[in-house]
């Protein structure tokens, strides 16, 4: 929802048909994608994700992204007038670093700010919109690109140095298209691997120290922040109860 509660963001996916060939025998499928397929999927569909916008009162979406690529995270700027976002515009089906683009929320053309070199996953911008947190990776070895911790950095939405907040932890942060959410003391909440269990952990900004939030043994599946960061929604579970739904003070 945007910041002033008047517009939807979301992610869809597109028909990429104008990508396949022309002339095709209709019983016969055409794999034009190094990924075509996943085990408990199948053969992935003719479509890319793209971002949409959608006004509260219904109406007509508005495609932001376009062309042969994914968008796999975005986030409104508290003003409302920039929307960030994680893609692979660049050889996507090649390689698996994502980058971070800033685009108009009202449309135009992305603009690129990381620098190539790391897997992204997710994105988010501080409240007073200073800085923009993410998820990401560098790879030990280009060759192998699964090989490493993941960490949270934060960097200027202008552009500039990225500062790694968690390199001193010990363990890899979040797990695959988990998000990081701000609180509004300068402090980013995420989840973390500890004996067999997901919990959650908070860093800062400015110091760069890590604390346990929740722990225990059980794994916190997802979380959120009410309004002032002073209480925390969480899903959890573990090897004897189902999955559910915890309120927590922060």
């Amino acid at each position: 929802l945007s910041p002033d509660g008047r517009r939807f963001l979301f992610l869809s996916r597109v028909d990429e048909e104008s990508e396949t060939p022309e002339e095709k025998v209709e019983d016969v499928m055409w794999i034009t994608k190094l990924r075509y397929r996943m085990d408990g999927t199948g053969y992935y569909p003719y479509t890319r994700s793209h971002l949409f916008t959608v006004s509260a009162e219904g109406g007509e979406p508005g495609q932001l992204t376009r062309g042969p690529y994914d968008v796999s995270s975005a986030d409104w700027s508290p003003d409302g007038g920039e929307i960030a976002h994680v893609a692979n515009m660049e050889d996507g089906d090649y390689t698996r670093i994502r980058d971070i683009f800033i685009i108009p929320s009202k449309g135009g053309s992305p603009r690129k700010l990381t620098d190539g070199r790391t897997m992204i996953r997710s994105v988010a911008w501080s409240p007073d919109g200073e800085l923009l947190a993410y998820t990401g990776r560098i790879p030990v070895d280009p060759e192998h690109p699964m090989y490493g911790s993941t960490d949270i950095w934060v960097m200027p939405p202008g552009g500039g140095e990225a500062r790694n907040l968690t390199s001193a932890f010990d363990r890899t942060v979040g797990a695959y298209g988990s998000s990081v959410f701000w609180g509004d003391n300068g402090q980013i909440y995420f989840r973390a691997p500890r004996h067999g269990a997901y919990n959650l952990y908070m860093v800062s900004v400015d110091k760069g120290a890590v604390e346990p939030v929740i722990e225990g043994k059980r794994t916190l599946a997802s979380f959120s922040l009410c309004a002032d960061s002073s209480r925390i929604a969480f899903a959890a579970t573990d090897a004897t109860w189902p999955q559910e739904v915890w309120v927590h003070d922060a």
